[in-house]
């Protein structure tokens, strides 16, 4: 009798195919989630770096102005000093960024696309605790503390909606 060499077989088992399938999975899903938290963490940090730079510009217009008043937003020039990288904000179905003054002061909101509010005033930036506040979009700066401007309380008050309903006001830069 005469012994046949046998052919080994080569190749991968299913259940060694379904090992490494799963193992990759896990490493697509940890990379995911830590994608996004950097993508949200550089969201928060361009909002806050576009609402300093916002506020110093806008200190500027009122040092350099005849009235020592915060610039409306309707005023000529505005739309040289608010730049904002538009796709930084919340695309929401209400505001997500708001410039508040009163003859005397001024601030913003903003909110980030990660959903994170912010607010600028005195020059400081500030994390809010996650809500944007007010009922209502445009008393945003009378409920966050940090502000506290008395909706059309104060002399002066006014507020231009830069960023809502998705929609840019048409004088903002980006």
């Amino acid at each position: 009798m005469v012994n046949l060499p046998t052919k080994q077989q080569t190749g991968f088992t299913i259940v060694e195919l379904l090992i490494v399938i799963v193992v990759i999975g896990i490493l697509a899903a940890i990379t995911i989630v830590a994608y996004n938290g950097v993508q949200s963490r550089a969201y928060d940090a361009t909002v806050q770096a576009n609402l300093r730079d916002m506020s110093t510009k806008v200190s500027a217009a009122m040092a350099t102005s005849d009235t020592g008043a915060p610039p409306t937003a309707d005023e000529a020039g505005l739309a040289s000093v608010i730049k904002v990288s538009k796709s930084a904000y919340q695309p929401r179905g209400y505001t997500s960024l708001l410039y508040c003054r009163t003859d005397t002061d001024f601030g913003f909101v903003a909110q980030s696309k990660s959903g994170q509010a912010f607010a600028v005033h005195d020059g400081s930036v500030t994390k809010l605790d996650g809500t944007w506040g007010g009922s209502d979009d445009d008393n945003a700066c009378e409920y966050n503390e940090l502000v506290n401007f008395k909706y059309y309380g104060q002399p002066g008050y006014a507020h231009a909606t830069l960023f809502r309903n998705s929609t840019w006001a048409s004088w903002v830069a980006g």
